[in-house]
């Protein structure tokens, strides 16, 4: 047998599931879901593409479990009898889990996802909201409602712009001076908070919102 048969071999049966969804979420948060392909996933492993068939049966399969490990890192609370607080509850668990896999976490916005993970914190969200008074389907576009707010909050925050670069003050001065020539009278007196990202006070503000609105919705 030759050293370098000898070698490939050793790599394919090194090879496990969780190695190839480790690999796989990496590639993911560098060049986002679309550029992850089968291909591209063996070479930086260093295999065949074919030896990653052993574990998954398509790139699909392989997507729905990089986001169910991420969703599974989340344990849905039990029900408190306050659905709002169950709520804040698990949309900050999730928002904890995605921050540091925020490529990952999208893919829940784009893409049915019905793994064990996502359907059992999917269950635990529509128990609180079905508690709050909506009714099956409502509780569904609620959820989708949350999830949206949620991860476009989080995206606002991890975007690169909204990090530290070498230029952020001198653009930050620019969009000051462009707010200040429009003349807008609502722009110009709200431009201290359009300058800048609150974070959490800002996400906090959001959710109680939308879970004051689901709340009326839910009365009706």
């Amino acid at each position: 047998m030759s050293e370098t048969v000898s070698r490939k071999r050793g790599r394919k049966a090194s090879l496990s599931k969780p190695i190839i969804l480790d690999a796989a979420q990496a590639l993911i948060e560098k060049n986002g879901v679309g550029a992850l392909s089968m291909r591209k996933l063996a070479a930086r492993l260093g295999v065949e593409a074919m030896s990653l068939y052993y574990h998954v049966s398509s790139k699909d399969e392989l997507v729905d479990a990089v986001v169910d490990r991420l969703v599974q890192k989340i344990e849905p609370p039990a029900p408190s009898g306050d659905w709002k607080a169950d709520i804040r509850t698990i949309a900050a668990d999730f928002r904890a889990v995605a921050v540091r896999s925020p490529n990952v976490a999208t893919i829940l916005l784009s893409r049915q996802v019905f793994t064990t993970g996502v359907l059992s914190l999917t269950d635990a969200v529509l128990a609180a909201l079905q508690q709050a008074g909506l009714d099956t389907e409502r509780s569904v576009y609620a959820a989708r409602a949350i999830l949206s707010y949620v991860m476009g909050a989080l995206l606002r925050e991890v975007h690169p712009d909204a990090t530290a670069s070498n230029n952020k003050s001198e653009k930050m001065d620019r969009h000051a001076e462009t707010i200040a020539m429009t003349a807008l009278p609502h722009v110009a007196a709200a431009a201290p908070q359009l300058l800048r990202r609150a974070g959490e006070p800002e996400y906090r503000f959001g959710l109680d919102l939308l879970l004051d609105a689901i709340e009326v919705q839910a009365a009706r």
